[in-house]
């Protein structure tokens, strides 16, 4: 439940937490089924999540998703674009994103394109990826100007 909850999170670029449970006491950070079982979820999760939030969030997306139950967001401009895919039933899920480079800015010939959360290996065609999204899981693209750092 707790990958599941931090997946959903990063994907729309919100700092996922947990407390203290108030009807009985018990503290997250401190409980063995709490922070300390989560840390490499966690670790994982917080750096992805701060580099989203910094890009910010944008509402056109200059894209499109397809695929049955995936949900997709952009974030940053200028030299560094992140999309989010988001599967959020319980069966893998064949999915496209197609993004519109020249809305962007971007050259296809002098742009990158990679998967950062989980170093899935894409093979990117003209701005179009397409992937097979576990349940519940997100991936974060990162398309950038070659230049970029």
């Amino acid at each position: 439940e707790v990958e599941a909850l931090v997946n959903k999170a990063l994907a729309y670029g919100i700092f996922a937490s947990s407390s203290t449970n108030f009807m009985t006491g018990v503290q997250y950070e401190n409980h063995a089924n709490g922070y300390l079982r989560d840390k490499p979820l966690l670790d994982w999760f917080v750096p992805l999540v701060r580099r989203l939030s910094r890009a910010g969030w944008e509402p056109v997306r200059h894209a499109s998703v397809q695929g049955a139950g995936v949900s997709g967001e952009r974030f940053g401009h200028g030299d560094t674009v992140y999309y989010t895919l988001y599967n959020d039933t319980t069966a893998p899920a064949a999915c496209t994103l197609q993004i519109d480079l020249a809305s962007l800015g971007f050259d296809p010939a002098g742009t990158t394109v990679t998967e950062i959360a989980r170093q899935s290996p894409i093979a990117p065609k003209a701005g179009r990826i397409a992937v097979e999204l576990p349940p519940k899981r997100t991936l974060v693209i990162m398309v950038a100007k070659s230049f970029a750092r």
